[in-house]
């Protein structure tokens, strides 16, 4: 059979995932034409996704149309020819980088061991299964699948101890390659500030925080600067950068949805919490702003810094 090529890319936050669409030149029965008229139906759902205004009802409007339009085929995953199987790991791997469901990451499975058995994963499958394994906290799984394909030298295993099973939980790096996943004390008023390594405006709140010397004694003593779950798949990424600002609590979350109160993940983003409920919030880090922002943030919920 001879067949041309396509290739589609789906614009994601942070990524530009290229889907290969492998189109036949042989006549397709109806049926065959049902996988793809339900996989576009969803891609024009993920086209939308940046739009939604909060990352909870993101991942809801996402797992909603995975659930009616992509979980029913996965199951015919045997059935599916290579460039079919190409398009649908691409399709569920950009489901579970907006849900992080771990349904949906359990169907990842699926295409990907059909390319493995078809002889068909490419480097970039190993990179985008390791990340979705890494950020779905499957460990010992994404560290068996770098030595499975030779990509340990890039991706070392991180060692990470468990010292929380439940509750919101935060990773917290104690050299460059081993963590401990621990409970955040969501107890009493605390200020969680969302940041990232990659984000140059939370570099610039970090340096800002650090020139206030008050601020700064307070936020490590009250706070936390919380990266989000991501499939961020080398995570010396964050260890890094948490012991490269060793002053201040740089840590991940575990979890995303261990965060009931924080819809929105965007960075830099501030709330103050007490007892784990927002009670104050301050978004963003706009030219101009200083750390009186944060300051007066704080002072709305009673914290008076000299």
């Amino acid at each position: 059979m001879i067949r041309t090529v396509a290739t589609r890319a789906i614009r994601i936050p942070g990524i530009l995932l290229a889907v290969t669409l492998a189109v036949s030149c042989a006549a397709s029965t109806a049926g065959q034409h049902m996988p793809a008229r339900s996989l576009d139906r969803f891609e024009a759902v993920i086209a939308h996704a940046p739009d939604v205004a909060t990352d909870v009802e993101r991942a809801r409007q996402v797992l909603l149309a995975y659930r009616t339009l992509v979980q029913p085929l996965v199951a015919n995953g045997p059935r599916l020819s290579e460039s079919a199987m190409q398009r649908m790991f691409g399709t569920v791997y950009a489901a579970y980088f907006y849900t992080l469901s771990d349904e949906v990451l359990a169907d990842l499975e699926t295409p990907f061991d059909q390319l493995r058995s078809m002889d068909r994963v490419t480097t970039e499958d190993v990179r985008h299964f390791h990340g979705a394994l890494v950020g779905g906290r499957r460990l010992d799984r994404a560290n068996a699948l770098a030595q499975e394909f030779g990509t340990g030298d890039d991706l070392p295993p991180m060692v990470v101890r468990m010292d929380a099973a439940e509750g919101p939980r935060i990773i917290r790096f104690t050299s460059e390659e081993t963590a401990v996943v621990e409970p955040w004390q969501d107890r009493g008023l605390a200020l969680l500030m969302t940041a990232h390594p990659g984000c140059g405006f939370s570099r610039r709140v970090l340096a800002a925080i650090r020139q206030d010397g008050a601020l700064s004694q307070w936020v490590a003593a009250h706070g936390v600067l919380l990266a989000p779950q991501d499939l961020t798949g080398d995570l010396r990424v964050y260890s890094r950068w948490a012991l490269g600002n060793a002053d201040l609590p740089v840590r991940i979350a575990y979890r995303r949805d261990d965060f009931g109160s924080i819809d929105s993940w965007a960075t830099p983003n501030f709330y103050v919490l007490k007892d784990g409920e927002v009670i104050a919030r301050l978004e963003g880090w706009p030219k101009g702003r200083t750390t009186a922002s944060v300051r007066q943030l704080l002072q709305t919920a009673g914290v008076r810094i000299p």
